[in-house]
């Protein structure tokens, strides 16, 4: 049995962050999903579209201010 596995993933906002989640959601291992957001100041949302259901509930934002 494989150990849990958390992925981190930095990011600047970049509209493939959706595919990238949806890639995840069809193979990757348990665990966190740490969304790192590296936007500087307040700038909203990021533009993740409506997760898939296989990684909503283990995705974590955390916001690094850049």
């Amino acid at each position: 049995m494989a150990p849990d596995v958390d992925i981190v993933v930095p990011t600047v906002g970049r509209p493939s962050l959706a595919r990238l989640l949806a890639a995840l959601a069809d193979g990757a291992p348990a665990g966190r999903i740490l969304l790192v957001d590296d936007r500087p100041g307040a700038p909203g949302p990021l533009p993740l579209g409506a997760p898939p259901a296989a990684v909503a509930a283990r995705l974590a934002l955390l916001r690094s201010g850049g």
